[in-house]
């Protein structure tokens, strides 16, 4: 996604990035940059639901 909107309003970032790095073959950065973007999702996926369990009291974190 971060990628389309880059490359259509001309905005530099991290999926710019990932573009060039893919057309210079840099496999490395595009390591790196893959590896950021999951660990990103997988964090805020974890953040989510731990404020889910705070949010509502019928969410348990691992407890019987």
């Amino acid at each position: 996604g971060t990628v389309v909107l880059e490359q259509v309003f001309q905005i530099p970032g991290l999926g710019q990035l990932l573009l060039t790095a893919v057309e210079k073959r840099d496999y490395q950065l595009v390591q790196a940059l893959t590896l950021l973007a999951g660990a990103t999702v997988v964090l805020a996926s974890l953040a989510a639901d731990i404020v889910q369990a705070f949010m509502d009291p019928r969410v348990r974190l691992g407890r019987k």
